[in-house]
């Protein structure tokens, strides 16, 4: 501690003030317990008329003041100072040296025993047992995170269901309170809608809930890549508030999309293969009758008013008293991932890439031949039945258009942007490939070989 700064402490006592270099400002933790941003003038200010009403010799505030500020300056610098996401206000010292300020973060319910009957009605009421108790797996490995400050990978959570089946509800009364009660719409960057995204930083919560969805290929797999790097990432993350410069920072977030279940609906979902189907809890929700009525205005106040009041009872329910099986527990993120069959079947039936094959099938023996060629277009493979094309997407749609018309629109209507039908049929190739594979790329174009009918696995 050097002169100036043991002159302050004898007179003041305690001070904990910081130096953020990037925007030249100055944070102080006032008497409240809060972190407050000052420019140095104002704060020289500060401590001058505190100094004042002290016994100190006036001619001394100025050159004590002046010095211990520049002392904060030069040894109490911080690389970035605000919010962060999933981690409680205080200083945080790196591995390699660098220093974080976090001045403020999620207010986590304190934990004390008690009643938490609504929560637990309607979590299983509306997710059925098995569901809940998976929810409340991922949730309380999220509270012990947050909790801790220790960074954890994590899934994004999928809330599938009827209209009015309590998603919205689950996740703002319940999940996003636990969990410190800062959220965020996330679905406009997620897809590259903006490049924007400085909101993040004071939210715990990413949230896609009640958008306007985009179904092309390209948003669902922009969208399932960010889902993939904001829960499965590395440990650090870019924000970049418009305006400003972009910054890098160690963030905890949690991921979690609501929708409704019918097939256009969970067409929007993130494409799920088997290189990403570990990064979800796909949970379907049901139409179950809330236990207090919520239909006007003043019903709503009242229920989630009584949700409130249940909070920290469900904190210490999450830490102290639940005890997830042993099926649910396990992994990386500390839960095992889970794709709820059903809407998982519905994905499989009525998903863009399903409407591929759908619309090749009945044409596929019909093209046998190349349309004024002697070399056949798909190779029949008579033992297994099955008939062979190798080409391009681009290919693929002109030549099947040139054999039935009807066939080659319906291609032509799911490659939007010129570059879907592609996509689909990379989707595919991870999903089945023993039926469809890609076999080169050359001038960044995929080729693929496709096998039609398809293969038992498929089905």
């Amino acid at each position: 501690m050097d002169h100036h700064t043991q002159i302050i402490a004898n007179y003041l006592g305690p001070i904990e003030v910081y130096f953020d270099a990037a925007t030249r400002a100055f944070y102080y933790l006032n008497k409240r317990g809060r972190w407050t941003r000052y420019s140095r003038k104002t704060l020289e200010w500060h401590f001058r008329s505190l100094l004042e009403q002290t016994s100190i010799e006036n001619k001394l505030i100025y050159s004590t003041v002046n010095g211990f500020l520049s002392e904060v300056c030069v040894n109490h610098d911080v690389e970035f100072a605000g919010s962060l996401p999933g981690r409680q206000p205080g200083l945080i010292i790196h591995e390699d040296g660098r220093r974080t300020l976090v001045t403020e973060g999620p207010i986590l319910p304190k934990p004390e025993k008690g009643d938490c009957s609504t929560i637990l009605n309607i979590l299983e009421g509306t997710l059925g047992t098995k569901q809940a108790k998976i929810f409340m797996a991922a949730l309380r490995e999220s509270v012990r995170s947050f909790r801790s400050g220790d960074w954890q990978q994590s899934q994004a959570i999928i809330l599938a269901g009827p209209i009015n089946s309590n998603k919205s509800l689950i996740i703002r009364t319940i999940y996003v309170p636990m969990l410190g009660g800062r959220a965020v719409n996330a679905y406009p960057y997620f897809i590259g809608s903006t490049e924007f995204n400085g909101e993040f930083l004071r939210a715990e919560v990413l949230v896609v809930d009640d958008d306007v969805y985009r179904s092309e290929a390209t948003s669902r797999a922009r969208l399932g890549a960010h889902i993939k790097k904001v829960t499965m990432g590395s440990f650090g993350a870019q924000v970049h508030p418009k305006g400003k410069e972009p910054l890098n920072i160690t963030p905890n977030w949690r991921v979690i999309m609501a929708l409704n279940d019918d097939p256009e609906c969970l067409q929007l979902l993130p494409l799920l293969e088997r290189s990403n189907a570990d990064k979800y809890l796909l949970l379907k929700t049901n139409d179950y009758p809330l236990p207090l009525p919520a239909d006007t205005p003043e019903e709503k106040t009242l229920l989630r008013a009584k949700l409130r009041k249940e909070y920290s009872a469900f904190a210490h329910f999450l830490l102290h008293e639940f005890e997830p099986p042993k099926d649910v527990v396990g992994g990386r993120t500390g839960v095992r991932p889970f794709l709820n069959p059903s809407l998982l079947g519905e994905l499989r039936q009525f998903g863009p890439e399903a409407a591929v094959i759908s619309i090749l099938e009945p044409v596929w023996k019909t093209l046998s031949l190349s349309v004024g060629q002697e070399e056949p277009f798909a190779t029949e493979e008579k033992e297994a039945k099955r008939y062979r094309w190798t080409g391009t997407a681009a290919e693929l749609i002109r030549q099947v258009k040139l054999r039935d018309s009807d066939a080659g629109r319906a291609l032509e209507s799911l490659n939007k942007n010129g570059n879907q039908l592609g996509i689909y049929l990379k989707n595919l190739s991870h999903k089945f490939p023993d039926d469809i594979c890609l076999t080169s790329r050359a001038g960044g174009v995929n080729r693929f070989e496709i096998s039609l009918p398809l293969s038992e696995a498929f089905q």
